[in-house]
């Protein structure tokens, strides 16, 4: 069994970082490419839906499994006052491989490195997983892992199309289009001044993110709040990070 892993939504001021993990026996490579499967910044959105759509129909004949972890703003803001962001995907690839891993079998993983150092990353990822007893049988951790990788490609879709629902669902409950969090998306630059006003961000925001901070100067003339981990409601974390 192979488990390929990779994220979406790390850059943008809003909205969740989401992490998508994929695990199929390795032979079903060649299922994943006839079915599309590439990394999902070359898949139109509409074309994305279709593949994520397919490998949710065919995984469940097949016994392929999957999942999608959303790390939100308030997460990613703690992190960054604190371990960092790196750190933090980390522990969201750990918790996704957790929940695919398979019951019968000890997969491999291959991942797409979201550090500088790619060996660091994995050996981080491994590291964590293994405090909780699951031991891969190899870690492959690459750049751009997305773009060669199926198990991995697929991963991508999951997350994106993940993502985009989750900004989707964002922007419709607050009746605003959110665009899609980058700062030169008109979309995005016309709806921060709104979610700016009260005395403290709209939460759907990264408060940490430079983009946010320089809107918010525009709107106020004190520093913005920071969110802690005293002061802010986290989502129950399956792993922590180390305590030293």
């Amino acid at each position: 069994m192979r488990i390929g892993v990779d994220e979406a939504g790390r850059g943008p001021c809003l909205g969740p970082l989401v992490v998508g993990a994929f695990c199929a026996p390795k032979e079903d490579a060649s299922i994943l490419r006839e079915l599309g499967v590439k990394d999902s910044k070359r898949l139109s959105s509409v074309r994305r839906s279709e593949v994520a759509s397919r490998l949710s129909s065919i995984g469940a004949e097949r016994g392929w499994r999957m999942t999608t972890i959303l790390l939100p703003p308030e997460r990613i803001d703690v992190a960054l006052a604190g371990p960092g962001l790196n750190w933090l995907e980390v522990e969201g690839f750990a918790e996704a491989i957790a929940v695919v891993w398979p019951t019968d079998a000890v997969p491999s993983l291959v991942l797409d490195a979201c550090d500088v150092d790619e060996e660091r990353f994995g050996h981080r990822v491994s590291s964590l997983l293994r405090r909780h007893h699951l031991e891969p049988e190899e870690v492959q951790s690459r750049h751009g892992m997305d773009d060669t990788d199926p198990h991995v490609a697929a991963a991508s879709i999951l997350a994106k199309t993940a993502r985009d629902a989750a900004v989707d669902a964002l922007s419709e409950h607050l009746g605003v289009p959110l665009g899609s969090g980058y700062p030169s998306d008109p979309a995005t630059k016309a709806a921060l001044p709104g979610l700016l006003q009260g005395p403290e961000p709209h939460t759907v925001l990264r408060w940490s993110w430079a983009t946010t901070k320089r809107a918010w100067s525009t709107i106020h003339a004190g520093p913005i709040p920071l969110r802690t981990v005293d002061g802010t409601v986290l989502q129950q974390r399956l792993f922590d990070p180390p305590s030293s």
